[in-house]
């Protein structure tokens, strides 16, 4: 028997027939628009958002506006989603858009006029060291992230008026026995790497 603390909800963008059946026990898909019902009626133990910097995760933004949780940033510059975002909220003038969010977010940081033509390009944007997360960690009730490095970006992008939000690094994940072993010796079938959206 499994009991309801083996039980993982994975709440998806989509509706179900766009992704395969889950292979793991105790693991079933749900589609976002059944998640509040759900954490009703499942009295879930915790709620994990994984968010990234694409439109992947429009549906993880619309859940954690409504229910903060902790969030799995695998991104911690949000630049590309709110970019993508904007287009939503303001379809006629999504540069214009984006501006308002990054003076919400900085302020006086930012020069009025950097931003007096819409928001800068996303050159710019690192060069000012624009990452638009503050907003995120705000809903977050903790952040798990994947490098000390990211977890510096974030601190150093928290609003001076946010919460203080614990930010932790995630242990790397690659056994240490097999690291002291070059692959090529405990190889024993083909090596299939996947980078994900490979972008410029």
């Amino acid at each position: 028997d499994v009991c309801s603390s083996d039980l993982v909800d994975v709440v998806v963008g989509k509706t179900l027939e766009h992704y395969a059946t889950p292979l793991e026990h105790g693991v079933r898909l749900e589609p976002k628009e059944q998640f509040h019902a759900l954490e009703l009626v499942r009295q879930y133990d915790r709620v994990i958002y994984c968010m990234g910097n694409s439109s992947f995760h429009g549906h993880v933004y619309e859940l954690l506006r409504q229910r903060p949780g902790a969030v799995v940033a695998h991104d911690v510059r949000f630049t590309g989603f709110y970019g993508w975002f904007a287009g939503l909220e303001a379809p006629s003038d999504p540069a214009a858009r984006l501006a308002e969010r990054i003076r919400a977010l900085y302020g006086t940081r930012i020069p009025a006029t950097e931003l007096a033509r819409g928001a800068p390009d996303w050159q710019r944007q690192d060069a000012m060291g624009i990452f638009m997360s503050g907003e995120i960690q705000s809903y977050a009730e903790q952040i798990l992230v994947h490098s000390r490095y990211a977890k510096e970006v974030l601190e150093f992008d928290r609003s001076a008026l946010a919460r203080e939000v614990p930010v932790d690094v995630v242990p790397f994940g690659f056994p240490e026995a097999l690291a002291e072993h070059p692959i090529a010796e405990i190889q024993t079938s083909p090596l299939i790497v996947s980078v994900g959206v490979v972008s410029e």
